[in-house]
């Protein structure tokens, strides 16, 4: 069933199960205050999450799931057919799809904006979101820069945890920046092989296929970025631009001489043009 905004779904047995694990995930965390979706089924997930803490939960609008108008609390296949092309368009264009006159996720990512206007300036610096599947890929989306064609790309699980951390610019007082430090984690290890922690963090980069001075620029900028961090080593796959990126950032981080670096070719990598540091 297409639920959108609609307010006519509980939480299921499931849900709150799965609400628990996350209270569980997050029991040993402060925060300052609580902000919810005011739907049934995610102001009660909220309360579970939340559990005996005295702090503030605050019902806010924007956090609702999307708005699908028409389409809301119909089967499927009923939507497709009293809703053909629009239906269609939900599934295979969805920057584009109007319904009722409206732009569903146009309107979804707007909204995302707003809802961090109403967050960032609430007093406090912790703060518990618990809302819905699509506005959370909407704030995650606005907070990294990315628009509506990111729709689906960002998919948030039922109580997936994901963290956005702002932090100030150390080189630069008029300057901050946003980290992402979890996206949709569960209680399960998002990697097998990584289920040691052996890893701690890895740093994902896509060439842009530039040369020369422009190369440089990139290599700079990623090398600024990365200075108070502790780089052990660098990947690339074995395309050209990649490699060159990654000589470059090593050489500038001075991890070439170090005796725990290395560049090596990371052949299996899917996607020519990608960087791992």
């Amino acid at each position: 069933r297409l639920q959108g905004s609609s307010d006519f779904s509980v939480l299921t047995p499931k849900g709150e199960a799965q609400a628990e694990i996350t209270r569980e995930m997050l029991q040993d965390k402060r925060f300052d205050v609580c902000f919810r979706s005011p739907l049934a089924r995610a102001s009660r997930t909220a309360e579970v999450i939340w559990g005996s803490r005295s702090e503030e939960m605050v019902d806010v609008s924007d956090l609702r799931e999307i708005d699908l108008y028409s389409f809301q609390g119909l089967l499927k296949e009923e939507g497709k057919k009293k809703h053909g092309e629009s239906y269609a368009a939900w599934k295979t264009d969805h920057v584009n799809f109007e319904i009722d006159g409206h732009f569903p996720v146009r309107e979804l990512w707007k909204r995302g904006a707003d809802c961090w206007d109403t967050i960032l300036e609430a007093d406090g610096s912790d703060v518990l979101v618990v809302a819905h599947n699509a506005i959370n890929q909407s704030m995650v989306a606005n907070a990294l820069g990315l628009g509506p064609e990111y729709f689906r790309r960002l998919v948030q699980s039922n109580c997936g945890l994901t963290t956005l951390v702002f932090r100030q610019s150390s080189t630069d007082e008029n300057a901050a920046f946003v980290v992402l430090e979890q996206l949709n984690q569960t209680r399960a290890a998002p990697l097998a092989g990584n289920a040691d922690m052996t890893k701690s963090r890895a740093v994902l980069i896509c060439s842009s296929g530039s040369q020369g001075a422009e190369l440089d620029d990139i290599a700079a900028g990623v090398s600024k970025a990365l200075k108070d961090e502790r780089v052990e080593s660098v990947r690339f796959d074995d395309c050209t631009s990649s490699r060159v990126l990654a000589q470059n950032v090593a050489d500038r981080l001075n991890l070439s001489e170090g005796p725990r670096a290395s560049v090596a070719v990371m052949a299996e990598l899917a996607t020519p043009g990608s960087t791992v540091l």
